[in-house]
């Protein structure tokens, strides 16, 4: 119900509307004005008359809210909280409560814990003491059974979607004795819904989100009241709260996206705001639960997709058949450092070349190339195709950094001998896209000179980590071949 306040001092409105609720049998008045000014004092046993007698008589119980301020103390040390309620209307529920019992006090203040002031949440503040909120006292008056945890609020509706009554109307149309009847009321200053920002206990809701309009505070405490009686809060998906949950998603995004091409980000991150909005649609209206969808699709997934800008360390490993232990233990030794490594564990068997292993040699900025002397006398064969050959021609081709790592203790000085008798040029190997001449004195112009022994795998890995350049991932078929 909304009524203007009255003159202070007067106390005759006041007493009107409760002597009709009374005479109507409601369950409980629920008191949410200020009373601060020291003239209230001058007809307050009028007021406690007539409260005392409608607890008596209809066995009515009433609830006043109080809210607290902050101030400084004496020394400006440090802040604290005190009642803005005058202590004549405090002595006078003391006094109530000795006699005929039935009366209650709750705190009004409502949290805004949001920077556009929103009100979200019910939030039980322990800094203003044993004192609880206006609604959940209330409901322990009427020893309802509620919990004195923090919940987000579950708003019905808009402002005025509870029903709401003027003072006028109570007091001037008997046909709303059923409406009434044992029913808890709220009184307040009104209106149910305004744009005058300047009116006092006006608040934001979700439901005035972009709008000018707010909602008076009466309904939102009635709000929370309902909430905390039929157990309508709304709950956080995850019990230990959303912030894992963010903080998850957060992880595992910067962990998977820079992995993936910023165009399979941007469909990827796409999809997952789809689901992420759906789900949670579909849970808030079947179980009342809510994850932060928008949190999730509106900056984490952006996010996301500017990650998968940024450059890492991925590398392509080529290799024969007969070095497949030493390049398993390169692969696992790199990834370890977190760089990205392909390894086709097939050894240039699982497909066709040009379908899956040149794409991927094009997709990594640098090429990793295990030598051993086996490969150096294949290569001595004039005419033959082989896929290492091929891999190696489509990272020339590429413009990538190409490291050869010499197993078996291959000695360098033949390989350049080797370099020497064939004219510093490998046998050219005819390509699927284009015919490349391989020179093996580029290759060996790496600055890893040291051969890889197992008993010196760690330090290897580190010096092999260093020398990798960072590549921005893109689409293998972009033409352009120098980004990489």
């Amino acid at each position: 119900m909304f009524m203007p306040p009255s003159e202070t001092g007067d106390w005759q409105p006041y007493i009107q509307v409760l002597q009709r609720l009374q005479d109507w049998r409601c369950r409980a008045v629920v008191w949410d004005f200020d009373f601060t000014n020291e003239a209230w004092n001058t007809r307050l046993p009028e007021f406690e008359g007539s409260l005392s007698n409608a607890i008596t008589t209809a066995g009515l119980h009433l609830a006043f809210a109080a809210r607290v301020e902050e101030f400084r103390t004496p020394t400006n040390t440090f802040f604290q909280y005190r009642s803005r309620m005058h202590s004549g209307i405090s002595n006078m529920i003391s006094h109530l409560n000795a006699t005929v019992g039935n009366v209650g006090i709750g705190l009004a203040n409502l949290n805004r814990e949001h920077s556009d002031g929103t009100i979200r949440r019910h939030v039980i503040d322990k800094d203003f003491g044993t004192i609880l909120p206006l609604a959940i006292a209330t409901a322990r008056l009427l020893e309802k059974k509620v919990g004195e945890d923090s919940h987000w609020i579950n708003y019905y509706g808009p402002p005025g979607t509870i029903p709401w009554y003027e003072s006028p109307e109570v007091l001037n149309q008997d046909d709303l004795r059923s409406i009434f009847t044992n029913r808890v009321v709220f009184i307040g200053a009104g209106p149910a819904i305004t744009t005058n920002q300047h009116l006092p206990d006006r608040h934001k809701t979700p439901f005035t989100t972009g709008s000018s309009n707010t909602s008076s505070g009466v309904e939102i405490h009635a709000t929370l009241y309902s909430n905390a009686v039929l157990d309508e809060w709304v709950n956080d998906f995850f019990p230990f709260g959303n912030g894992y949950l963010i903080a998850a998603v957060g992880l595992l995004s910067g962990w998977y996206f820079v992995k993936v091409t910023p165009r399979r980000a941007a469909c990827l991150a796409l999809g997952c705001a789809a689901a992420v909005f759906l789900f949670s649609f579909f849970l808030f209206n079947e179980t009342g639960q809510v994850v932060p969808w928008l949190v999730i699709a509106a900056v984490q997934m952006p996010a996301a997709v500017l990650v998968s800008f940024l450059p890492v360390k991925s590398v392509f490993v080529s290799y024969r058949s007969a070095t497949g232990t030493t390049a398993d233990r390169l692969k696992d030794g790199l990834r370890n450092h977190g760089i990205e490594v392909y390894l086709d564990i097939n050894g240039g068997q699982a497909g066709a070349l040009e379908d899956i292993l040149l794409p991927e040699v094009d997709k990594r900025g640098n090429f990793l190339l295990v030598v051993t002397p086996a490969m150096i006398t294949h290569w001595s064969a004039k005419g033959e195709i082989d896929w290492v050959g091929e891999e190696i021609g489509q990272a020339v081709q590429s413009n990538k950094l190409i490291l050869p790592v010499f197993v078996e203790d291959i000695r360098i000085a033949e390989l350049e001998a080797l370099a020497r008798e064939k004219h510093s040029e490998l046998p050219s190997y005819v390509c699927t896209h284009n015919p490349v001449s391989f020179k093996l004195k580029e290759i060996l112009a790496s600055k890893i000179r040291v051969p890889y022994h197992r008993d010196q795998h760690d330090a290897y890995i580190v010096e092999i980590a260093n020398l990798l350049r960072p590549c921005r991932r893109r689409d293998w078929r972009l033409p352009d071949r120098n980004r990489c």
